[in-house]
């Protein structure tokens, strides 16, 4: 059914109100090499988009719910922590980036460049920035004339970025009715599912240059099984939180691992 309704880059480039959301270092960047072909295909996937959107996976260890899991992760890794900057010369990006200070480091460095040189920004396009400052709360909203803070988007305390996406879809779906998502996360596309129905909103994902209408998914399955949409969406997420995803895996204590156990654990 999906690869029916999946469609390519040409045919989802038609909306006049379309936002692209990506994640400011998918897992592309963090498995490889950069490479010439990474940088023009960046270049090209938010192409007929008025809003860009960069959402930083970032955690500050002292607060996460996934504490031990990240600084257990931190201390795997004995990669030099660098001081972002101009012209700076990485010998290896893919060890580079498995060292998350780093990865913070950049994203606020990123933040920061944007912030400063926005007048390099396309006119009619406006950059959103969240998860990226120093604070990891901060969102910025970047034109080519000016950079300012949003106060509705102010993530006080807030832990994940797979939810902070759906917020500022959120708070965007007045003026963009199509929302493309850049994502590797299966988390991610199980949510927009549901969300494609409670924003009532067009979310596609994309992967490797093909747009998964995850909008449309959802009305597929409710007409072949003769389910009431709201139905269908709570259980999807009722599953979603009972498996032990990213969002909820602290007080189910449950990691990915056990999906299965979980379900048939709490359902008993």
């Amino acid at each position: 059914m999906v690869d029916e309704t999946v469609c390519n880059a040409t045919t989802c480039t038609k909306s006049i109100s379309r936002c692209f959301v990506c994640g400011a270092t998918a897992k592309k960047l963090n498995q490889s090499d950069l490479k010439k072909k990474d940088f023009k295909n960046l270049k090209l996937k938010p192409q007929n988009c008025g809003l860009i959107v960069c959402i930083g996976d970032r955690y500050n260890f002292e607060e996460s719910l996934k504490q031990t899991e990240r600084y257990r992760g931190s201390t795997n890794c004995h990669f030099e922590t660098y001081e972002i900057r101009d012209e700076l010369d990485i010998p290896d990006w893919k060890k580079f980036i498995t060292n998350l200070w780093n990865k913070k480091n950049l994203l606020a460095y990123l933040a920061q460049k944007l912030m400063k040189e926005h007048y390099v920004i396309p006119d009619q396009i406006e950059i959103v920035l969240a998860g990226m400052s120093e604070d990891n709360q901060t969102t910025i909203k970047c034109t080519k004339m000016e950079s300012t803070v949003v106060d509705e988007l102010q993530f006080t305390g807030h832990k994940k970025a797979d939810t902070r996406i759906f917020a500022i879809n959120n708070f965007f779906k007045d003026t963009f009715n199509v929302f493309v998502i850049y994502s590797l996360d299966t988390d991610v596309f199980v949510l927009s599912m549901c969300f494609s129905v409670t924003l009532d909103v067009e979310i596609w994902i994309e992967r490797e240059n093909k747009f998964i209408p995850c909008f449309s998914i959802i009305k597929e399955v409710t007409n072949l099984k003769h389910l009431d949409v709201k139905v269908l969406v709570d259980n999807l997420l009722s599953i979603y939180c009972l498996s032990g995803c990213d969002s909820v895996s602290f007080p189910f204590k449950k990691g990915k691992k056990s999906p299965k156990n979980s379900i048939v654990s709490r359902t008993k």
